[in-house]
């Protein structure tokens, strides 16, 4: 029988094209639960609520959950869901945004151009990102928060190395 082999550059066109679909449904999991999770709606108990969104945050590396909580929901400047500060300087959003290099009032067409050369296709964007991850997972939030994205990580990381599937999850 005949057995295709994708070869290097198939192999490295379906690890990339794989990745960009775990992320688009990472970020599809991640934006509606956590959102919700903040706003203590997602299970109906505020306990629960804040595990699962701390449980989120520390699976993708993002801010902890009572760093996001309270500029997301109780941040009385900085809070998004103040209409009259949504995408405006200084909120949240809008920070963010500019912190990856975009320019409010650019031509759209200088924005995606910067989109695909500095950002999706940088080594550079990427390990940023990875550092920021790390560093607001294991340096900011409370000690608890800090001990459970430590112990998440630990046990992922043992199993992985157990089942010797180690390799898999540094490439996922």
């Amino acid at each position: 029988a005949l057995r295709a082999q994708p070869g290097w550059l198939g192999a490295t066109a379906l690890l990339v094209i794989s990745w960009g679909l775990i992320l688009a449904a990472l970020r599809a999991f991640r934006l509606p639960n956590r959102h919700v999770a903040a706003h203590g709606e997602l299970s109906g108990s505020d306990r629960l609520d804040r595990c699962i969104g701390q449980a989120l945050s520390s699976l993708l590396l993002l801010a902890p959950m009572s760093v996001y909580q309270h500029a997301h929901v109780s941040d009385p400047i900085r809070a998004h869901h103040r209409w009259r500060t949504l995408q405006t300087p200084g909120e949240p959003t809008f920070e963010e945004i500019r912190s990856l290099g975009f320019k409010p009032g650019a031509p759209q067409k200088e924005n995606w151009r910067y989109l695909w050369r500095g950002l999706l296709l940088s080594p550079v964007f990427y390990s940023r990102c990875l550092l920021q991850g790390l560093r607001d997972m294991f340096l900011s939030g409370s000690p608890s928060e800090r001990v459970f994205s430590l112990a998440l990580w630990a046990t992922l990381i043992g199993a992985a190395a157990l089942s010797r599937n180690l390799i898999v999850l540094l490439v996922a």
